[in-house]
Protein backbone atom coordinates (compact mmCIF):
# COMPACT_ATOMS: atom_id res chain seq x y z
CA UNK A 1 0.00 0.00 0.00
CA UNK A 2 2.70 2.35 0.51
CA UNK A 3 3.68 2.86 -3.04
CA UNK A 4 0.25 3.64 -3.56
CA UNK A 5 0.36 6.05 -0.40
CA UNK A 6 2.84 8.23 -2.78
CA UNK A 7 1.91 6.80 -6.29
CA UNK A 8 5.34 6.38 -7.10
CA UNK A 9 6.34 5.44 -10.67
CA UNK A 10 2.74 6.83 -11.71
CA UNK A 11 2.84 7.74 -15.58
CA UNK A 12 -0.09 10.38 -16.36
CA UNK A 13 -1.95 12.32 -13.73
CA UNK A 14 -5.08 9.87 -14.01
CA UNK A 15 -2.48 7.41 -12.44
CA UNK A 16 -1.44 9.21 -10.05
CA UNK A 17 -4.48 10.18 -8.67
CA UNK A 18 -5.94 6.66 -8.95
CA UNK A 19 -3.05 5.16 -7.10
CA UNK A 20 -3.65 8.01 -4.31
CA UNK A 21 -7.37 7.25 -4.20
CA UNK A 22 -6.14 3.44 -3.94
CA UNK A 23 -4.51 4.11 -0.68
CA UNK A 24 -7.03 6.69 0.60
CA UNK A 25 -9.94 4.29 -0.64
CA UNK A 26 -8.87 1.12 1.45
CA UNK A 27 -8.10 3.24 4.84
CA UNK A 28 -11.92 4.05 4.25
CA UNK A 29 -12.53 0.61 4.03
CA UNK A 30 -10.55 0.17 7.32
CA UNK A 31 -12.50 3.03 8.57
CA UNK A 32 -15.75 2.03 7.67
CA UNK A 33 -15.66 -1.86 8.90
CA UNK A 34 -13.60 -1.01 12.15
CA UNK A 35 -10.59 -3.25 11.49
CA UNK A 36 -7.59 -3.26 9.08
CA UNK A 37 -7.87 -7.13 8.24
CA UNK A 38 -7.99 -7.46 5.00
CA UNK A 39 -9.21 -11.20 5.85
CA UNK A 40 -11.32 -10.36 8.31
CA UNK A 41 -13.36 -7.52 6.20
CA UNK A 42 -13.71 -10.11 2.92
CA UNK A 43 -15.97 -12.38 5.16
CA UNK A 44 -18.05 -10.18 6.86
CA UNK A 45 -21.61 -11.07 6.34
CA UNK A 46 -24.42 -9.15 4.28
CA UNK A 47 -25.77 -8.71 7.26
CA UNK A 48 -22.78 -6.61 9.06
CA UNK A 49 -22.87 -4.75 5.97
CA UNK A 50 -26.45 -3.96 6.09
CA UNK A 51 -25.61 -2.60 9.67
CA UNK A 52 -22.50 -0.55 9.10
CA UNK A 53 -24.22 1.07 6.38
CA UNK A 54 -27.13 2.24 8.79
CA UNK A 55 -24.71 3.09 11.61
CA UNK A 56 -22.30 4.99 8.98
CA UNK A 57 -25.58 7.00 7.04
CA UNK A 58 -24.09 6.31 3.91
CA UNK A 59 -23.29 2.93 1.53
CA UNK A 60 -19.32 1.22 1.62
CA UNK A 61 -19.19 3.34 -1.88
CA UNK A 62 -20.06 6.38 -0.61
CA UNK A 63 -17.92 6.68 2.43
CA UNK A 64 -14.98 5.76 0.05
CA UNK A 65 -15.50 8.13 -2.37
CA UNK A 66 -16.28 11.05 -0.31
CA UNK A 67 -13.11 9.86 1.62
CA UNK A 68 -11.19 9.77 -1.41
CA UNK A 69 -12.81 13.44 -2.42
CA UNK A 70 -11.74 14.75 0.59
CA UNK A 71 -8.87 13.96 0.47
CA UNK A 72 -8.16 15.47 -2.53
CA UNK A 73 -9.34 18.73 -1.76
CA UNK A 74 -7.68 19.25 1.88
CA UNK A 75 -4.39 18.22 -0.30
CA UNK A 76 -5.35 20.53 -3.81
CA UNK A 77 -4.68 17.51 -5.36
CA UNK A 78 -5.78 18.78 -8.69
CA UNK A 79 -3.80 21.89 -8.62
CA UNK A 80 -0.38 20.23 -7.69
CA UNK A 81 -1.15 17.60 -10.49
CA UNK A 82 -2.14 19.68 -13.05
CA UNK A 83 1.22 21.21 -12.69
CA UNK A 84 2.67 18.42 -12.80
CA UNK A 85 1.14 16.64 -15.42
CA UNK A 86 0.52 19.46 -17.64
CA UNK A 87 -3.66 19.13 -17.74
CA UNK A 88 -5.82 21.68 -17.00
CA UNK A 89 -7.12 21.54 -13.36
CA UNK A 90 -10.75 21.83 -14.72
CA UNK A 91 -10.59 18.25 -16.81
CA UNK A 92 -8.71 16.71 -13.47
CA UNK A 93 -11.16 17.89 -11.71
CA UNK A 94 -14.71 16.82 -13.57
CA UNK A 95 -13.12 14.06 -13.86
CA UNK A 96 -12.28 13.10 -10.10
CA UNK A 97 -15.69 11.72 -8.68
CA UNK A 98 -15.87 9.18 -11.76
CA UNK A 99 -12.19 7.66 -10.94
CA UNK A 100 -12.89 7.95 -7.48
CA UNK A 101 -16.39 5.58 -8.01
CA UNK A 102 -14.20 3.63 -10.43
CA UNK A 103 -11.72 3.07 -7.61
CA UNK A 104 -14.52 2.51 -4.68
CA UNK A 105 -15.49 -0.28 -6.95
CA UNK A 106 -12.51 -2.19 -7.58
CA UNK A 107 -11.18 -2.06 -4.46
CA UNK A 108 -15.28 -3.61 -3.04
CA UNK A 109 -14.75 -5.88 -6.28
CA UNK A 110 -11.27 -7.36 -4.68
CA UNK A 111 -12.80 -8.11 -1.07
CA UNK A 112 -15.56 -9.87 -2.24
Amino acid sequence: MAEYEHAEGSESAYDELGQVFCHIGVMGLYDYAGSDDIQFISRLEKSVWDYLEIRMGMSLTQHMVETMIEHAKQHELSTKMCGKWDISREELAENMEDLAVYVAEGIIEAID
